[in-house]
């Protein structure tokens, strides 16, 4: 049960804002830029000891997600343009599956 006045959430990540800003049909390089951004937020919004490896909360799912979203190139979004953007939902949408089973809000 949620303490009086706690938040549900106790981590918050603003990645909604920024998808909200990106047009829906993004070229590849576009598609990088926005992965490379979501990374960014990811690591400066959530706990260190999630993304250290000697931290007993290191976290290898977020690890491997950070690692898809800061190195993915264009070149992984060079199939037809709907399935790359389909490529970067998916990912999104373990990013939000893992975020629902941690608590991080990514409003």
């Amino acid at each position: 049960m949620k303490a009086a006045g706690k938040s549900p959430w106790p981590h918050q990540v603003a990645v909604r804002p920024l998808l909200q800003a990106r047009e829906a049909n993004l070229l590849p390089a576009e598609l990088v830029d926005t992965a490379r951004e979501i990374a960014k937020l990811l690591r400066s919004g959530l706990p260190e000891a999630w993304m250290d490896v000697k931290s007993t909360e290191w976290d290898r799912d977020l690890e491997e997600m950070l690692e898809y979203f800061e190195n993915c190139t264009a070149e992984d979004f060079q199939s037809q343009h709907e399935e790359s953007v389909d490529l970067l939902d998916q990912r999104l949408d373990e990013l939000y599956d893992w975020s629902d089973r941690h608590r991080v809000w990514l409003g």
